[in-house]
C-alpha cells in the first residue's frame, strides 16, 4: 500500500502518472534526430531558458535497474498459440498458417480443398442498429468454395463445419466490405494536401517498459526521442482528453452525455473533424468488455467511425486467452488495421487503436507482443513514413509488487508516447521537429496531444508565440514553459511526478509512528464495515519526504509531505 501523510491531512494513492514524449524519424541519415544545433535553440527559445524550471521530471531512470529486476520474468517475444493434443482436427485451423477458411486481401471468403467430407455453412452478422453490445444475424447458407464478401456486403462472417453430424471447425473473419472507395481520379477529394494520421496504443505501456522490452519495436522504429505526464488514473478519462480535449468527472462533457455511462455519440471526437475533411476513419479495439467507450457504459448509438469492428470482437467475447482458434488476437488485431490501411491507401486516414489484453495485468507480458508489432511496422514502413505515426500507452503498469518500487511507480504515471513525422510535411514545415525537440522534456499531457493534433486537422502548422500560460499547447509549433506546474497542466497532485524525492531512514522514529498512526487512522475508516479484517503494520518498505517544486503546488507549501510504502 502506497500512502501519502500531509501534516493535518493524509492521502491513499491510488494511482500516479506522467507522459513522456518521444520523436522518431524516418530519416537515417539526419545529422541529428533529438537536438538542434546550440545556435538554432538558442535563437528559438531566448525567452525560455531564462526561466525557472519548476517540474522535475525522473527522466533518466534505468529500466533495468536493481530495484526492480526481481520482478522481471523472461518471456517468449510472440505469443505462442498450441493446439489441443486430444482435438484430431486442430490443424484444421492452419495453427499460424492460413486454415481452411480465410478471407484474401480482395475480401474473397476462400475455401481450401480438403480430404474431408465436410458439410460447411457461413452466416453474416453485424451491428444491430442503435446498439453497441448486440448483433443481428444473416440466414444459415451454403459455403462456396470462393465467396464475394464485397458483393454481398458483408463484414462479418462465422464458418461452420461438420463431419457426420459433428462439429469439427468453427471461424470468425472480417473484411470491411461495405466501406465505399470513391474513384480515385475525382479531383474533388483533394487529398494531396492531408496527411494521414496512424496511432497504435498499447495499454499500460510506460516509456521504461518499451526500452525494458520491445527491443524489436524499437529496432524497426529506428530511432526514438524523449517527454508527458497522465491526468487521471485509467485508460477512460486518459484517453477522453486526447480525443476530445474534455475531461470527464470536470463538468466539461456536453450536458447531454453522461460522463460514466453515455452514449458518447455527442462528444466531439476527433475523428469527425478528420471526417469533414474527407478522411476516412477507424477505431479498433480488442477486449470488447474493457474498451474505452463500452467499460460500465453504453458505448455509442451509431458506428462512430469507418471501420469499426467492434461486432467480431462480440462474438469472440468468451474466448479470454491470449489466441483465437491457433491465432493470437494481436494479430486480428493488426490485421484489422492491415485491411484499413490497405484498402483506403490512397486516401487520408485518421486510424485509431487500442490493443488491452495482454499488457493489461502484467507489464511483463509486453514481451510478447514485441515481434508482432515489430513485423506489422516493417510490413508497412512505406505507409507509415508517409504518415504521422504515432506509438503510445495510455497510462503505465498499474498492478503487481513492483508499485512499491519508486520506479515502478514513477512508470505508472509515464505512459510511452512515440511520434514520427513523414519527410514530406518536415520538408515543408522544419520547425515542427525543433519544437519537438525542445518539448520532448517539457511537462505536457494529453491536451497538449489533442491540440497537435487539432493542426492536422485544420493544416495549420504556423508558429505561434507561447506568451501566456494555456490550458493546452501545440507541441510542434509551441513552446510549453519551462515553468509549467502540475496545478497550470491540470495535473492533480496524486498524479503530479514533477516533486524531488529524499530517502528516509525505515527505522526513524518519526517514520515508524507516522506509519502506526496511518494505519490505525485506517483501521477506525474502516470499522464501520463488518466484513473488513482489522489492519496491522507489518513492514516499512520505503520511505520519503517529497519536496515540492518551485510553485508546483502552492496550496501545499506549508506541509510537509511524505510518502510511506
Amino acid at each position: 500500500m502506497e500512502i501519502i501523510f500531509k501534516q493535518n491531512s493524509f492521502l491513499i494513492i491510488c494511482c500516479l502518472c506522467a507522459l513522456v514524449l518521444f520523436l522518431f524519424s524516418s530519416n537515417v541519415n539526419q545529422r541529428s534526430r533529438w537536438f538542434l544545433p546550440k545556435q538554432t535553440l538558442i535563437r528559438r527559445v531566448s525567452k525560455v531558458t531564462e526561466e525557472k524550471v519548476d517540474c522535475n521530471l525522473p527522466l533518466h531512470l534505468n529500466p533495468l535497474d536493481s530495484s526492480i529486476k526481481r520482478f522481471i520474468k523472461k518471456l517468449p517475444n510472440r505469443i505462442q498459440c498450441i493446439g489441443k493434443s486430444n482435438d484430431s482436427y486442430y490443424y484444421l485451423y492452419g495453427a499460424g498458417q492460413q486454415g481452411l477458411t480465410y478471407v484474401d486481401n480482395s475480401g474473397f471468403l476462400i475455401t481450401q480443398k480438403t480430404k474431408l467430407n465436410l458439410n460447411c455453412f457461413y452466416q453474416s452478422f453485424d451491428r444491430k442498429d442503435g446498439n453497441d453490445t448486440q448483433l443481428e444475424f444473416g440466414k444459415s447458407s451454403a459455403l462456396p468454395s470462393k465467396l464475394n464478401l464485397n458483393q454481398l456486403k458483408i463484414n462479418f462472417v462465422s464458418v461452420t463445419c461438420s463431419k457426420r453430424g459433428k462439429l469439427v471447425y468453427k471461424n470468425i473473419h472480417f473484411y470491411p466490405s461495405t466501406l465505399k472507395v470513391e474513384n480515385s481520379n475525382d479531383t474533388s477529394l483533394n487529398n494531396d494536401n492531408k496527411t494521414s494520421v496512424i496511432i497504435l496504443v498499447l495499454e499500460s505501456l510506460s516509456r521504461l517498459n518499451y526500452l525494458r522490452f520491445l527491443h524489436q519495436t524499437k529496432e524497426a522504429l529506428e530511432s526514438l526521442g524523449n517527454g508527458l505526464t497522465k491526468i487521471a488514473d485509467n485508460s477512460y478519462p486518459n484517453m477522453a482528453p486526447l480525443l476530445t480535449g474534455l475531461r470527464p468527472y470536470k463538468h466539461e462533457f456536453p450536458m447531454n452525455v453522461n460522463d460514466d455511462k453515455g452514449p458518447y455519440d455527442e462528444l466531439p471526437l476527433i475523428w469527425k473533424l478528420f471526417q469533414k475533411e474527407g478522411y476516412k476513419t477507424s477505431f479498433i479495439e480488442d477486449l470488447n468488455e474493457y474498451t474505452l467507450f463500452n467499460y460500465l457504459a453504453n458505448g455509442f448509438v451509431k458506428e462512430p467511425v469507418d471501420w469499426y469492428p467492434r461486432p467480431y470482437w462480440l462474438q469472440i467475447k468468451d474466448d479470454h486467452s491470449f489466441c483465437y482458434n491457433f491465432r493470437p488476437q494481436v494479430e486480428l488485431l493488426l490485421q484489422q488495421k492491415k485491411l484499413f490501411l490497405r484498402k483506403f491507401k490512397s486516401y487520408p486516414l485518421f486510424a485509431f487503436s487500442f490493443y488491452i489484453q495482454v499488457t493489461h495485468n502484467d507489464f511483463n507480458n509486453a514481451q510478447m507482443i514485441d515481434s508482432h508489432y515489430a513485423n506489422f511496422i516493417n510490413e508497412f514502413k512505406k505507409q507509415l513514413n508517409t504518415s504521422i505515426f504515432i506509438l503510445m500507452g495510455d497510462h503505465g503498469n498499474r498492478y503487481g509488487n513492483v508499485l512499491t518500487t519508486f520506479i515502478g511507480r514513477v512508470e505508472e504515471r509515464m505512459p510511452l508516447f512515440a511520434i514520427h513525422l513523414p519527410e514530406k510535411l518536415l520538408k515543408e514545415q522544419p520547425h515542427l521537429r525543433e519544437y519537438l525537440n525542445i518539448n520532448k522534456n517539457r511537462l505536457t499531457t494529453w491536451l497538449d496531444v489533442h491540440t497537435t493534433l487539432l493542426d492536422v486537422v485544420n493544416a495549420n502548422y504556423s508558429v505561434v508565440d507561447t506568451n501566456k500560460l494555456q490550458r493546452s499547447y501545440s507541441l510542434w509549433k509551441q513552446v510549453v514553459p519551462t515553468n509549467r506546474t502540475c496545478d497550470q497542466a491540470l495535473i492533480p497532485e496524486t498524479y503530479c511526478v514533477c516533486d524531488k524525492r529524499v530517502e528516509l531512514n525505515t527505522n526513524d522514529s518519526f517514520v515508524r509512528n507516522t506509519s502506526a498512526f496511518l494505519v490505525s487512522q485506517i483501521n477506525e475508516l474502516l470499522s464501520k464495515y463488518k466484513n473488513c479484517q482489522k489492519l496491522r503494520l507489518s513492514n516499512i518498505i520505503s520511505a520519503f519526504q517529497i519536496m515540492p517544486s518551485n510553485k508546483v503546488f502552492e496550496k501545499f507549501k506549508k506541509s510537509k509531505t511524505y510518502e510511506l510504502t
